[in-house]
């Protein structure tokens, strides 16, 4: 019997389907939706955020909210949560009654944009990265963005100086007010290593800065989840500490003069396999959908965090003046 499953995000007009084989949103017997009314479906998943547009208007037998940020980044309301009858996210603080933790299967954004740098109508699919194999020409590429508000972004905004220093011309650096670029396969696709720096370092929490190299079949000199091991093969990537940029750079100063990009190409193309099959986002919530629809269906509207916050923000503000006019 197939589930009916919902999917919103905060991001409600991204290309989803292009991680469906074929471009068919069905995978492991769970069919997705991703517009219209989800009141006949199955179970619900939300992705980061409801939009404001359907908030109050969302109705749910059962559902499952995904985190898209870490807590360094980002820490949902708990209120807000309490409405989902599963969390699926790497904040190991966040209470509720029925959280997990594991790889979120975040989207992937290479092959998304056109050449202007906006959502293309066109994006690389599921089939495209099946049988991508890019020419490599260019030995190191890294991207770094001029964020720098949580202590990761500036980490890695200083590493990245050291190794423009240390490489030179041998490393290209792309970025905002760097050298800038329409979409990711212009970073990746020519290039043997890439530097992938996630902008925190959690376990179980990794992101397309890691699966985007491997799409392109270009190795990943990778720093960010602590546990990234248990999920991709170790052959597949090298993990580096960029809290300590001398041993970080002398291992990758190792890795290219050992030509290790191209003796691991068996590896890069099991990794792909993986990524586009076991750790795809989709593939992630069908086995969700299918332990969690045994369970009996409560039908509740689902309603926007910032609905939760306003409602708090409004209560504290009737406190304060209730002090002042009693105390």
């Amino acid at each position: 019997m197939t589930i009916k499953a919902g999917f919103i995000s905060s991001a409600p007009g991204w290309h989803w389907i292009r991680q469906f084989p074929n471009s068919e949103p069905v995978w492991n017997g769970v069919e997705f939706s991703f517009e219209g009314d989800f009141a006949d479906c199955d179970i619900v998943f939300v992705y980061d955020a409801i939009p404001d547009s359907v908030t109050e208007r969302l109705v749910a037998k059962r559902c499952m909210f995904v985190a898209s940020e870490p807590p360094s980044v980002k820490v949902y309301d708990t209120d807000f949560l309490s409405q989902f009858d599963c969390i699926l996210t790497p904040d190991l603080q966040t209470p509720h009654r029925n959280r997990r933790t594991g790889p979120l299967g975040l989207p992937w954004l290479v092959g998304a944009y056109d050449a202007d740098g906006g959502q293309s109508s066109h994006p690389m699919t599921y089939d495209d990265f099946r049988d991508y194999r890019p020419s490599k020409s260019k030995l190191i590429s890294a991207v770094s963005s001029n964020k720098a508000f949580t202590p990761g972004h500036r980490l890695r905004l200083e590493f990245v100086e050291k190794l423009k220093s240390y490489f030179g011309d041998n490393i290209d650096v792309f970025g905002r007010n760097i050298n800038g670029f329409s979409d990711k396969t212009e970073v990746l696709s020519a290039y043997h290593y890439h530097i992938a720096i996630e902008n925190s370092a959690y376990p179980h929490y990794w992101t397309e800065k890691i699966s985007d190299p491997l799409l392109t079949l270009t190795y990943p000199i990778y720093y960010g989840s602590q546990n990234i091991g248990d999920y991709l093969d170790n052959r597949s990537f090298t993990a580096i500490d960029i809290n300590d940029p001398d041993s970080a750079i002398s291992a990758i100063k190792k890795i290219t003069d050992a030509n290790i990009a191209e003796k691991s190409r068996i590896h890069l193309d099991e990794a792909r396999e993986t990524i586009l099959k076991q750790y795809n986002i989709f593939n992630i919530l069908s086995d969700y959908a299918q332990e969690l629809c045994v369970s009996p269906t409560v039908k509740r509207i689902l309603t926007a965090e910032k609905k939760y916050i306003k409602k708090k923000t409004r209560k504290d503000r009737i406190i304060k003046i209730a002090r002042k006019i009693f105390r």
